[in-house]
């Protein structure tokens, strides 16, 4: 067809095969970058290159010899730097290195709104134990130690005791990534408040923001989010203070042409405090099982058609309360079969994903990893309240059928 266009695709895993189906839907060719060519999104697209996500110079390569028009990713993170590189090397839309960097490095996201004087979260950079005790004590106890370039809440802790510094600064090391940033942790002052989170697009230096939803998390010193709901309940003021926020957000890190997820903490006097920031679809389900039956998007399509320099029409089609519940299995051993068939029919469910396994160990969710293991049920109802009451419903059937080989 004549309108046929060639995108490229970093990633091709479970999520991956809905932006992979959306762009064939549309016409266009998908070319499907991954290490492991196992990937469900391999088979389904037009070409594959099995490449390391952050070999830039390789991907680049790639891309040039194939001619693409356009290069995007699902919700995944860890290729955001090569997305920057490939779209500036072959003038492409979407983010640049400089923009992608800032939203993959914590510390320098951070310095960037500072200098540019958007409200943000007091921080600290500790290159030591000692030096994120200092942090700590100029900033006043409670903390929130990161690993700057981290993802999934993996290696973040907050921190209300000095004597537990060292623990959360080694978890933070852990989980670092950057050759750069090796030794050094993000130490942030504690904000108070209840949690927010925007999902949006940047189109020609706008901020479109069509999904507002509140998120319950775990108790400290984690900080993983275990339920989602939809709308965010916000006074008028607060949310003309947050699309103030991100407006001035995406100004500063010069985010353009993309989607973003950002949490965001609403404080007791009702002002928001940006906490993350991504250059992409939400995860953990979000962007294909939540938003659509929430709001009436594609969210798929929509990030196909902004990748390849298009204007997508981001009018909601609609409003409906929708709520997410992920599961939490008692602690034990699986031995029994998973009926996600079961949790699918329950009622008020509109969406259901779980990878347990008989012969699985469950423990307490602590970061993303766990939470997307165990998996999620997706509501809609008249009300939030009803929607969280039918998550909560489905969520107990589908543990309570799980035998356990032992219980703690």
């Amino acid at each position: 067809m004549s309108n046929r266009k060639r995108i490229m695709l970093l990633g091709a895993g479970d999520e991956h095969v809905h932006v992979v189906r959306a762009a064939k839907y549309a016409g266009h060719y998908v070319i499907v970058v991954d290490p492991n060519s196992t990937r469900p999104g391999v088979a389904l697209a037009d070409d594959y290159v099995q490449l390391d996500l952050l070999d830039e110079e390789a991907v680049v390569k790639a891309a040039r010899d194939r001619r693409i028009d356009g290069i995007t990713t699902a919700s995944l993170g860890i290729g955001m730097r090569t997305i920057g590189a490939v779209a500036e090397a072959l003038d492409l839309p979407g983010l640049r290195r400089d923009s992608a960097y800032a939203v993959t490095d914590k510390i320098t996201m951070r310095e960037r709104l500072h200098t540019a004087g958007v409200d943000s979260v007091s921080f600290g950079i500790a290159a030591s134990v000692d030096e994120a005790l200092q942090c700590a004590t100029e900033l006043g106890l409670p903390v929130v130690t990161k690993p700057p370039d981290g993802s999934g809440s993996r290696g973040v802790r907050v921190v209300s005791r000095a004597d537990d510094i060292a623990e959360a600064y080694q978890a933070a090391v852990a989980q670092t990534r950057s050759p750069e940033r090796i030794g050094q942790v993000l130490v942030e002052a504690f904000v108070p408040g209840h949690e927010i989170n925007a999902d949006g697009f940047v189109i020609e230096g706008q901020t479109h923001t069509p999904s507002l939803r509140e998120s319950i998390m775990t108790p400290p010193p984690y900080r993983q989010e275990v339920a989602y709901r939809f709308p965010a309940s916000l006074a008028s003021t607060t949310q003309t203070a947050v699309e103030n926020l991100l407006g001035q957000t995406m100004q500063a890190l010069r985010l353009n042409q993309t989607a973003f997820n950002v949490d965001m903490k609403i404080k007791p006097d009702g002002t928001p405090a940006l906490i993350e920031i991504g250059a992409r679809l939400p995860g953990y389900g979000l962007s294909f099982d939540f938003i659509p039956h929430a709001t009436g998007l594609d969210m798929a399509a929509i990030n196909v058609e902004l990748a390849l320099g298009g204007a997508p029409d981001l009018t909601t089609t609609m409003c409906r309360p929708t709520c997410m519940f992920f599961l939490r299995p008692k602690t034990g051993k699986i031995t029994s079969g998973i009926d996600l068939e079961g949790l699918r029919q329950q009622p008020g469910v509109v969406a259901a994903q779980s990878k347990l396994c008989p012969g699985d160990s469950v423990s307490a969710i602590t970061d993303g990893i766990a939470a997307l293991h165990y998996g999620y049920v997706v509501t809609t109802a008249d009300s939030t309240v009803d929607a969280c009451q039918l998550a909560q419903l489905a969520a107990d059937w589908f543990c309570d059928q799980l035998v356990y080989d032992y219980e703690e």
